[in-house]
C-alpha cells in the first residue's frame, strides 16, 4: 500500500513537471508609446524568454495628445522592436491599434487635436505603418480594428463608453472586447502552427487591461487578453 502511494505521488509529481501549460506574461504598460516600450523591449525578453511574442503599441504614438510620437519615429520604434523580437528566436504576432472613438476621444486630449485629423484618420495612418512594418519583417499582422469593430457610443461596441461602462473612454476594449481579441490571438497560434509554452503580451494600455478586472495581469480570473488568452490555450 506505502508502495502505491509512493508510486502514484512519483506519477503525478513527473506528470507536472512534464506536461505544463502555456505560460502567459502581461508586460502591458499603461500610456506608454513606442518609444518608451522600446527602451524596455530588449529588457523583457531577456527576462521573460518567450517563444512567441504579441505586440500592439501606437495608441498613445498616434491617439494621445500628451504623448505623441512622429509617424517616422513610430516606425523605427516598431521595425527595432520586430527585429530584436525575431534576432531573439521567438515567434512574432504584429497587432493593429484598434478603432477609437472621436466623440469620446476629442473630450479627454488637447483642442483641436481631432479636429485637424480625426481619430478614424489617425488610427488609419498608424495602421498602415503597422501594416508596412509587418510587411517588410514578414511576420503575421492581426486585424485588430476588424476583430474589435467600430469604436462607437452604442452599447453593443467593444469599446468602453457611457452606454457600456460608464465612462468617456473610447479607446479601451470592453471585458467582450477583451475576450474576442484573445480568442483571435489563440485561433491564429493555431493556424500558423505555433506551439509556445511562454508568450509574452507586450505593449500599452490595452494589453495592460486598462479598468477591467485584473489589471496588468495574466491571472486565470482577469479580463485582460493576456488573462483570456491563457486561459483559453490551457484549456485546450
Amino acid at each position: 500500500m506505502k508502495f502505491r502511494k509512493l508510486l502514484s505521488a512519483a506519477i503525478l509529481f513527473f506528470a507536472a513537471f512534464f506536461v505544463r501549460g502555456v505560460e502567459v506574461v502581461n508586460a502591458g504598460h499603461s500610456g506608454w508609446n513606442s518609444r518608451q516600450l522600446r527602451e524596455i523591449f530588449r529588457q523583457e525578453l531577456d527576462k521573460n524568454r518567450p517563444d512567441l511574442i504579441i505586440l500592439m503599441v501606437g495608441t498613445n504614438d498616434n491617439l494621445n495628445s500628451y504623448n505623441l510620437v512622429p509617424p517616422e519615429e513610430f516606425e523605427k520604434n516598431l521595425t527595432a522592436m520586430a527585429e530584436a523580437a525575431k534576432a531573439s528566436g521567438a515567434e512574432l504576432l504584429l497587432c493593429e491599434i484598434p478603432n477609437a472613438c472621436q466623440e469620446l476621444m476629442q473630450k479627454r486630449h488637447k483642442a483641436d487635436f481631432f479636429h485637424r485629423e480625426t481619430a478614424e484618420d489617425k488610427v488609419r495612418r498608424a495602421n498602415q505603418i503597422v501594416a508596412a512594418v509587418a510587411e517588410a519583417q514578414r511576420i503575421p499582422l492581426l486585424k485588430t480594428t476588424e476583430i474589435l469593430g467600430k469604436a462607437t457610443t452604442d452599447a453593443a461596441s467593444l469599446i468602453r463608453n457611457p452606454a457600456n461602462s460608464g465612462n468617456e473612454d473610447g479607446v479601451h476594449p470592453t471585458p467582450n472586447g477583451y475576450f474576442r481579441l484573445a480568442d483571435a490571438i489563440a485561433k491564429r497560434i493555431k493556424a500558423e502552427q505555433w506551439k509556445p509554452k511562454r508568450i509574452l503580451c507586450i505593449g500599452d494600455s490595452i494589453t495592460f487591461g486598462a479598468a477591467v478586472k485584473g489589471a496588468g495581469t495574466a491571472a486565470p480570473d482577469a479580463e485582460t487578453y493576456p488573462g483570456r488568452l491563457a486561459r483559453e490555450l490551457n484549456a485546450r
